[in-house]
């Protein structure tokens, strides 16, 4: 697949929703993702997608999934959650990996990917190589298998109120201007 190299960033592979960034382009994504967890960890892995909320969210995560798939690994739709989540997935589903689909601080019509495998994220040299695979379309080939699990963001929740403790009440002010329809 022709792709500019451009797109592969330092730590992500980040461009613009419909031009750079396909779902064909997402799909080879995928299946060079899951190659490369692959050899990291040495057997088909299991990977956790996420994505944010961003309009082209959806229909990147969903080919993203099928490259995994199609490359021998499993897929775990994880839905729509904020990055750091994400990270918390990877551990307490007990992935090989994971992937968000962010677009992070960029305007509306950007979107991109970040990935990690094996304990570390993909960054560098391992973000050129995912250019190479998709040019020469060399990918793992296997059956893998997508599953979904909805509970991350609630388990997540959880985990921030189980640790953090403030030492003494917080009293909130909310004003509210009658004249307007927005509060403040």
């Amino acid at each position: 697949m022709d792709t500019p190299k451009s797109i592969f960033r330092e730590y992500d592979v980040r461009g613009i929703v419909g031009r750079e960034l396909t779902p064909e382009f997402a799909e080879h994504l995928g299946r060079a993702y899951a190659t490369v967890a692959r050899e990291r960890v040495g057997h088909a892995p299991t990977l956790a997608v996420g994505r944010d909320n961003r309009p082209s969210g959806a229909s990147l995560a969903a080919a993203i999934r099928r490259g995994i798939v199609a490359s021998g690994g499993d897929a775990i739709d994880i839905g729509m959650l904020p990055t750091p989540a994400l990270y918390f997935a990877v551990f307490a589903l007990g992935t090989d990996g994971g992937l968000q689909i962010t677009g992070s601080h960029n305007p509306p019509e950007f979107n991109g990917f970040k990935m990690g495998a094996g304990g570390d994220s993909l960054q560098g040299e391992a973000i050129q190589r995912l250019h190479g695979m998709i040019a020469a379309e060399a990918y793992a080939q296997g059956p893998g298998r997508e599953t979904t699990n909805g509970s991350i963001l609630a388990r997540y929740r959880q985990a921030i109120v189980e640790r953090h403790h403030l030492e003494r009440s917080v009293k909130v002010v909310v004003g509210y201007d009658a004249r307007s329809t927005s509060s403040r």
